[in-house]
């Protein structure tokens, strides 16, 4: 199956390092006035996500990812689960290749409530995620809606750092979650976890950079 850019399941986004620029002056004779240097832009997040991912073969991963606008992470209360890109969107993909974008199953989390831990979503502070209930996995439309119940999942938790946007490598975390598949169990995060805030015009992106999961 094919990631569908602008679904529910859009394309792998790269979270894109954005590099300094400063102007300088002529500076010659005449008393030309030196311009003043750009400042470096304000790195302002659109969303955030933590990611647990298990290799599979070369580029070939097994990812959960819980995924949601900014604003949803600072929140004091009510963290729930939602089918919809403006709230908190839970996914398993299976075989997912995050060079191509293909994968081979994808389920999303139902409705359901989790915790979370956070002082701001700022590279480098604290962020935890925990729960402890099972929630139903459904696989989905183009539209994001749900279609047939899959599996169960979302059991786990996660302890680290937010990453740092700008950079191409990630802060590695702790902990994994539970997805139960066609009768399987399996953890997922056993190679990978992390969290990190990026810019997405408020799409929702099954993944960060796809380079830092190579």
């Amino acid at each position: 199956m094919r990631i569908r850019p602008l679904a529910l399941l859009a394309t792998l986004v790269a979270v894109v390092a954005v590099s300094s620029a400063a102007c300088s002056g002529d500076g010659g004779g005449d008393g030309g006035d030196d311009e003043t240097p750009t400042p470096t832009p304000v790195f302002a997040a659109d969303r955030c996500q933590i990611v647990w991912a298990n290799d599979v073969a070369d580029s070939v991963k097994d990812l959960f990812l819980l995924d949601a606008p900014v604003e949803e992470w600072v929140l004091s209360s009510n963290h729930q689960y939602s089918f919809s890109s403006s709230g908190f969107v839970a996914t398993f993909f299976g075989g997912l290749d995050v060079s191509s974008g293909d994968f081979v199953t994808s389920y999303v989390a139902s409705s359901g409530a989790f915790a979370l831990t956070l002082n701001g979503t700022e590279a480098g502070r604290n962020v935890s995620f925990d729960d402890d209930v099972a929630q139903s996995l459904y696989t989905v439309d183009s539209a994001g809606l749900p279609v047939a119940l899959a599996g169960t999942g979302a059991i786990g938790a996660f302890d680290g750092l937010w990453s740092d946007p700008y950079s191409q490598n990630v802060t590695a975390g702790n902990g994994t979650v539970i997805v139960a598949i066609d009768g399987t169990a399996r953890a997922i995060g056993i190679d990978l976890s992390y969290a990190v805030c990026y810019q997405g015009n408020g799409l929702f992106r099954p993944a960060a950079a796809h380079r830092r999961l190579r």
